[in-house]
């Protein structure tokens, strides 16, 4: 009498239902909207959209940068122009350095120059 009974579904033949069925409907989805991104009709709404969403960010920035302007606090523009400005201080700061050194290093023709009398110079004289 046990065999003929029917059988309970258990959690699990549950849940493997509704998953083949989210699958199937995943699938139909994806199906459905690769053809309708594949149009030259959602690249033109699409390059709509971004335009619109480019005028609007645009828009923004400015906003921000007047209002910051007013507010006397540096912008975006502020930082980027005093980041170019320091860098060409580094830059000529770097070569002023490198020339000092150039400059400050004695060269070997002056080691071996002698005087007048014989010495080399920075040489101290002794007594003789």
């Amino acid at each position: 009498m046990a065999e003929n009974a029917p059988r309970m579904p258990t959690p699990a033949d549950m849940l493997n239902s509704w998953k083949q069925l989210a699958e199937q409907a995943e699938g139909q989805w994806n199906q459905y909207f690769n053809q309708m991104m594949g149009t030259e009709q959602f690249a033109e709404l699409m390059g709509k959209y971004m335009e619109g969403y480019l005028a609007q960010q645009q828009t923004l920035a400015g906003n921000v940068e007047k209002y910051m302007q007013t507010m006397n606090l540096p912008t975006r523009s502020d930082f980027i122009a005093l980041s170019e400005r320091l860098a060409s201080l580094e830059t000529q700061v770097s070569l002023l350095v490198a020339e000092q050194r150039r400059a400050a290093k004695p060269s070997k023709s002056d080691d071996s120059t002698e005087n007048a009398n014989g010495r080399r110079r920075g040489a101290k004289a002794s007594r003789e």
